[in-house]
């Protein structure tokens, strides 16, 4: 049976439950947004006031008895619950839309993907953290013993001073313990360092950007700035301020996130060394590893944002540790990978089908394709597996051939040859053995992310 998904305008499932939404997400669109919208109003009252006097800042002051100050709080607080409200009724409306064909809301996909990440035990990802702690606990304990000279009391009574060295000695142990899973502890680091580089920059650039324009409005309006002006100047430094801070950070994270990401990702052998869930392979042509998906749809290509499909995709099933192979001699990108000689690379692999829970493949002809595609036939791994087609690929018709040559009848292969395939996406099998296909005219990230939750929660959760 063939079951057809248009996710052209299907919500994207996101990981913040109903709670999340309502009670901070809301909140915070409110606090943040009020702040630009304060501005707005204030101009706007002041352009009305030139025709309508009675709305005019001045006038509301005088009828209300209130300070500049005092009115620009008043104005702060009706928009920041403004917005809260409109925020919290917007994404409460999000939740109740219909999902294509399952006949589930947003809200109860979010829920059912969000059980099956605590079923499927997400790991605790503070390790590092507790091992920089328990390390820092130890160095500190030391240092504080040196400096009391509570060794020299200790070496009076040999059992004492033991039994202390043997507790910084096991502090140190589960610290190093703690920081060998995953990368190591100074690509972790580096990783850390530059990955706050943006928020750095952009808290400078905030200040540095108030600063400056508060000298310069307070040079122009000098004596005359009273209450009012020094409203307006601290509202137009945090709305310019905020407004420069924010392209610092996009500016520095251009340059650094890459490495960033690289150096926190390390090998796929560091992300299966640190966490214990079953895998999700990531299979692809070495070609498509710059396929990339519009973020948002826009009639102009250059006005677009641009994401690597890969990384719509490691956001998309983080139901376990995603993990590649790498190309020889590239470095690489989102995803941890590791890197053979030779042929070795076909003995991971097929490891890797025997223990993954998910296998995603970006459907291609090269022979590396063609031979892990017949593998996961060959080892009943098929249903495990999610074929994904890349956006705007002018070789669409020639991958769908592809994978429908070498299924002939096998599978989903007759059911292919019938199917609709104009627009698809992504094709896999339900947990009915349904042959879903997943259809978007818009090949963003949005529809790549909706497609990916609905063939995760056909393949595990739904049960009928």
């Amino acid at each position: 049976m063939i079951v057809y998904f248009n996710v052209s305008n299907a919500p994207v499932p996101d990981e913040a439950g109903p709670v999340s939404r309502l009670f901070l997400y809301a909140p915070l669109y409110g606090c943040g947004l009020a702040i630009p919208a304060v501005f707005v109003v204030w101009i706007a009252l002041s352009v009305i006031g030139a025709v309508a006097p009675g709305f005019s800042p001045t006038r509301l002051m005088q009828t209300f008895d209130l300070s500049e100050n005092d009115l620009a709080q008043r104005l702060y607080a009706a928009c920041a619950i403004a917005i809260t409200v409109i925020a919290a009724v917007a994404q409460s409306s999000e939740a109740q839309r219909r999902v294509p064909v399952y006949g589930l809301t947003m809200g109860e996909l979010n829920g059912a993907l969000q059980r099956l990440r605590h079923r499927l035990h997400a790991p605790d990802n503070t390790g590092h953290m507790w091992g920089w702690l328990n390390l820092a606990i130890a160095l500190g304990a030391w240092w504080l013993a040196d400096q009391t000279d509570a060794w020299r009391d200790l070496r009076e009574h040999v059992g004492s001073a033991l039994s202390a060295a043997a507790v910084i000695a096991i502090a140190v142990a589960n610290a190093l313990r703690l920081l060998s899973a995953g990368p190591s502890a100074s690509r972790s680091a580096a990783s850390l360092g530059l990955r706050a580089l943006p928020v750095l920059a952009a808290l400078a650039t905030w200040v540095m950007t108030a600063l400056l324009l508060s000298m310069l409005l307070l040079l122009v309006l000098r004596d005359k700035a009273g209450d009012g002006g020094v409203a307006l100047i601290v509202l137009s430094s945090l709305f310019f301020g905020g407004f420069a801070a924010y392209r610092a950070a996009r500016l520095v994270d251009d340059k650094t996130s890459y490495r960033a990401s690289r150096l926190g990702a390390g090998t796929a052998s560091d992300r299966l060394r640190g966490d214990r869930r079953k895998l999700v392979l990531f299979l692809r042509s070495f070609k498509d590893d710059t396929a990339r998906a519009a973020s948002v749809d826009t009639p102009k290509d250059a006005q677009r944002d641009f994401i690597a499909l890969e990384n719509v995709i490691a956001q998309s099933v983080n139901y376990g540790p995603l993990i590649a192979i790498g190309q020889p001699g590239v470095i690489p990108k989102g995803i941890p990978r590791d890197f053979y000689d030779g042929e070795e690379w076909r003995d991971a692999v097929t490891r890797w089908m025997h223990e993954a829970l998910l296998i995603v493949m970006v459907a291609g002809y090269t022979e590396g394709v063609r031979w892990e595609f017949e593998q996961i036939i060959a080892k009943g791994h098929a249903r495990k597996l999610i074929l994904i087609f890349p956006p705007n690929d002018s070789h669409f018709e020639a991958r769908w051939a592809w994978v429908r040559r070498l299924l002939g009848t096998r599978l989903f292969g007759p059911e292919m040859e019938r199917a609709k395939r104009q627009d698809t996406i992504l094709l896999t099998m339900d947990s009915s053995e349904n042959l879903c296909v997943m259809t978007s005219r818009s090949k963003n990230a949005s529809a790549y992310r909706a497609a990916l939750a609905l063939a995760v929660y056909g393949k595990l959760v739904r049960t009928g």
